[in-house]
This record gives structure tokens, sequence and C-alpha cells, in this order.
């Protein structure tokens, strides 16, 4: 997995709240790599090839290990802020 992948997917979840969080569903990564993409082209860059699916499954799985811990995430390839 590319680290400016991870990177983009911690700061997106640093930038929900816990509601959003709790309510993260596959359909809402989709909606999130399509914004994502078209972001990227607004400021004249190359997309990276963004899997919905790792942004699901990264957002679902890796924060939850971090609650109540004083931390904001924990991902592979990013140290623990």
């Amino acid at each position: 997995m590319d680290d400016m992948m991870m990177e983009l997917i911690a700061k997106i979840y640093g930038y929900m709240d816990d509601a959003e969080k709790a309510s993260f569903t596959l359909e809402a990564a989709k909606e999130m790599v399509e914004d994502q993409i078209q972001i990227d082209k607004d400021h004249g860059r190359k997309p990276l090839e963004y899997d919905p699916e790792l942004f699901y499954d990264t957002m679902r799985v890796y924060p939850a290990g971090c609650r109540g811990r004083g931390l904001t995430y924990i991902l592979p390839g990013i140290p623990g802020r």
C-alpha cells in the first residue's frame, strides 16, 4: 500500500466526526473515492488508483484499536500520532 494513500485516508478519518465514523459504509467510501478523484483533477494532479474497499476496511478496522488511548489513528506504514 502506498504511503501517500495511507496519509490521505488518515487525514480524511481525522476530519470525520464520531457519527460519520460509526456509520461509515462501503457506499460512503465509494463516494469518498469519487470525490477525491475529482479533487485531484481539480488541482491538476493525476489521481491515484484509489480503492473504495481499502478506504472502507482501513477506516473501519484500524482506528477501532485506538479508541480510548488518546490516539487519532494507527495505520500500517504510519506511526501512531
